[in-house]
């Protein structure tokens, strides 16, 4: 496509423009996706709202779905996960150096349990920053990471999800910092041990008030993280529970 002044983003340059009111290439962002070349790119969603009835896959390395903030939001009404990156199984499927950026995901909400905003299954060097998820019927966002996914999740804001507003399962080397998890029935940020531990995270400068569980939970089994200059107030269930081998300190903790 050849881009004029009318037609390019005010963000990055994209490979791909999604637009819901047909001013892009295509008006599906799965579309969008898959006319991707092998190398990968850039996508980049316009302002819109985007309902979906079946989830958007990420399954190829070096992509970046990139939108333009809470104006771009992707909706849903069905029991689905809104966004995979990666795959575990049936086949697995590897999804390295990935970014979604500056999209907002207004989930199912209440009796649909299957309802993930994110699910990050397969792949390593992935970011996720400046996105909004909220009213999702499980967890806002959740990495299943059986692959040894490594991450940076940044300045994101999940909330009143039915789940954990961020929820890292079997999770490397993950890095969490100035997200907002408020108002979720389950635990701002927890960390789970499934399969193998959750280690060597770092979770700072995170905010996680009023949530039904606790604010920031870490799981039996998990191994040595950090947990620091998090503010972690009004939550049902306690404050931070720490029942792996976390370090934890200078934390602002109010009931």
């Amino acid at each position: 496509m050849s881009m004029t002044s009318s037609t390019a983003p005010t963000g990055p340059v994209a490979t791909i423009i999604v637009a819901a009111d047909g001013s892009g290439d295509y008006t599906s962002i799965q579309d969008g996706i898959d006319a991707l070349p092998a190398t990968g790119g850039v996508v980049y969603i316009k302002e819109g709202t985007y309902n979906i009835t079946e989830a958007i896959n990420l399954f190829t390395s070096n992509i970046a779905l990139m939108g333009a903030g809470a104006s771009t939001n992707i909706t849903t009404t069905d029991n689905i996960v809104m966004i995979f990156v990666g795959q575990i199984a049936g086949p697995a499927i590897t999804a390295n150096n990935c970014i979604i950026d500056s999209i907002h995901l207004t989930g199912a909400g209440a009796a649909h349990a299957n309802n993930y905003g994110i699910i990050m299954a397969r792949g390593s060097n992935l970011r996720l920053s400046n996105c909004l998820v909220e009213a999702c019927g499980a967890h806002g966002f959740s990495c299943n990471f059986l692959g040894g996914i490594k991450g940076v999740f940044y300045a994101n804001t999940c909330k009143d999800n039915i789940g954990d507003g961020i929820a890292l399962v079997d999770a490397p080397e993950v890095l969490l910092n100035a997200n907002i998890c408020n108002n979720n029935d389950g635990a701002g940020i927890r960390l789970y041990a499934a399969d193998t531990e959750s280690r060597d995270c770092n979770i700072t400068g995170n905010t996680c008030k009023y949530n039904t569980g606790y604010g920031i939970q870490i799981d039996a089994s998990c191994g040595e993280n950090l947990v620091v200059a998090n503010v972690v107030s009004n939550n049902t269930a306690g404050q931070i529970l720490d029942n792996g081998d976390a370090t934890v300190e200078a934390n602002n903790q109010t009931a």
